[in-house]
């Protein structure tokens, strides 16, 4: 996480000292852009509660219940603009969570056990990007945003059993996954500062696909 946090610091600082390729309404120059993102739950509830539910398959008396949390996150980038209103470019985006699941049942029987499981994801995406605006009036701009990229997670696990469930075991463990990842953008644009709502998939390799809505706030410079 300190390398991914690095990284984006550097972003950040290297967008502060460049000012003189500054100003998003400027055509045939780069300018750079940064945006906090909140991805939701998305589908990933029901899929969680799903793989729960198959634990408990053919056992008389089980209980499991998951609670899913989404992600937020921040990501910095560039951007290329032309008089067709086309804007080209990459950035690169650190997301906390996404999906975040927390995990605790029991089984009934003779003794009872109990296993519970946190996951805890830290992902890095990095994106093609492309947005075309459209100007309203003076003040006002309509974008559609669009992105496509791959997202590398890393997957802490924490988990604990006990009573009849105890040889499960208790631990933590980490997992590094990647997958291709996409999304769309469609927002609002006054005077630079940029505000909308993102539907964002990830592939997930052999998981069940996340696919999700979130929200943005961001400034182009």
């Amino acid at each position: 996480m300190k390398r991914v946090m690095g990284i984006v610091g550097l972003l950040v600082l290297g967008i502060c000292l460049k000012p003189a390729i500054l100003r998003a309404d400027d055509t045939g120059t780069w300018h750079p852009f940064g945006a906090l993102d909140y991805l939701g739950i998305g589908n990933s509830k029901q899929t969680a509660q799903e793989t729960l539910n198959s634990m408990c398959s053919g056992l008389s008396s089980c209980g499991y219940s998951a609670n899913v949390y989404g992600g937020y996150g921040a990501r910095a980038g560039i951007f290329y603009g032309d008089n067709s209103g086309i804007q080209w470019g990459g950035s690169i985006g650190y997301l906390y969570g996404g999906p975040d699941v927390s995990a605790k049942g029991n089984i009934s029987m003779s003794p009872t056990g109990a296993f519970a499981d946190t996951i805890t994801n830290n992902t890095l995406r990095l994106l093609a990007e492309a947005k075309k605006s459209f100007k309203i009036n003076s003040d006002w701009r309509f974008n559609l945003g669009a992105g496509l990229g791959w997202a590398m997670d890393a997957e802490n696990d924490n988990y604990s059993s006990s009573g009849s469930l105890a040889s499960l075991g208790s631990g933590t463990a980490t997992s590094n996954f990647g997958w291709a990842t996409w999304e769309i953008s469609p927002g609002f644009e006054y005077h630079h500062t940029q505000i909308g709502l993102r539907y964002v998939g990830f592939a997930r390799g052999g998981f069940n696909p996340w696919n999700t809505f979130g929200a943005f706030l961001g400034y182009e410079f």
